[in-house]
């Protein structure tokens, strides 16, 4: 299968993207900075894989990269809450920021070829051997709102099953307890709207303690640039020969969504769900069950 072109489809010259990122009036960064953020973004790492894996698309892709490039233990419970789909929409906790998502749209694909697509972060839209995968919401290009709500009308009017992480960012630690910001409400407009049933998934896994170290650093030094994030691929990498489990819960509903609670609170209360899931995989949906589970912001 021809591959397409993009930052996958032929090796990463970082100079290059740093340069396309900023103004053309501005100054080259100094060469130890880009030796520095050349390993930190594991640039020879990635470059092994668009070498050795590059030539391949979508899940033929994913299956490739965590059989061999990230070898991960990926156990599924509940497998069968997949099946009688139409229209899906998935929701889940996101723990991994980027690993995390690439194996839920395994696991759909695999069940609905080409019938999954997942709103993708900057740094995912990237991997354009995913391109068809991936709804391409671009946040560092500024898009525009019409542009926005022109994609996700698309795309949610559509056919194909859609995987969206409601918090946005990747999970945090508070305390010893590694959880989701607070969740967005969009998703349950969206599910109103567009008649998607929702469908909750528990992600169990875990980036390292450094990961964590750094944004809890960030957060008290008041640093308003995400700067852990930039060590995402670095994680992505580490999760190799860890397991990685998903617990998919019954799908809920649409028209559960009613006007006795905010989008608001019905966002929470799936956000405690779906937690809920990890300790009891059968938990079924209480709408009237108060939320309890503590609130996180990110500062």
């Amino acid at each position: 299968m021809e591959s397409h072109n993009g930052i996958l489809g032929k090796e990463i010259d970082l100079e290059k993207v740093i340069a396309s990122k900023r103004s053309p009036q501005a100054k080259p960064l100094p060469r130890w900075i880009v030796r520095y953020l050349h390993k930190l973004l594991r640039v020879n790492d990635v470059n092994r894989v668009i070498r050795d894996m590059g030539h391949l698309e979508g899940n033929d892709f994913l299956e490739k990269v965590f059989s061999d490039a990230i070898p991960v233990d990926l156990h599924l419970i509940n497998r069968g809450n997949l099946d009688n789909h139409r229209r899906g929409l998935f929701v889940a906790n996101h723990p991994l920021g980027g690993v995390d998502g690439m194996l839920l749209m395994k696991v759909i694909g695999e069940r609905y070829p080409g019938q999954c697509r997942m709103i993708a972060n900057d740094f995912l839209m990237n991997i354009t051997q995913l391109a068809d995968m991936f709804i391409p919401v671009n946040k560092l290009n500024k898009q525009s709102n019409r542009e926005y709500f022109k994609i996700i009308e698309t795309e949610f009017s559509g056919d194909s099953h859609i995987v969206m992480f409601p918090a946005g960012l990747c999970s945090r630690k508070f305390g010893k307890v590694v959880i989701d910001l607070e969740w967005h409400k969009s998703f349950i407009k969206r599910a109103r709207q567009y008649s998607r049933d929702v469908t909750p998934v528990y992600v169990d896994g875990s980036n390292s303690n450094k990961f964590y170290r750094i944004a809890r650093w960030r957060k008290r030094l008041r640093i308003t640039f995400n700067i852990e994030m930039m060590y995402l691929v670095d994680e992505m990498f580490n999760q190799a020969g860890n397991r990685v489990t998903f617990v998919v819960g019954e799908p809920i509903p649409y028209t559960t969504f009613d006007a006795r609670y905010t989008d608001w609170e019905w966002a929470a209360k799936l956000r405690q769900h779906v937690y809920e899931l990890e300790k009891d995989p059968k938990a079924q949906f209480d709408p009237d069950k108060p939320v309890a589970i503590k609130k996180t912001w990110l500062g």
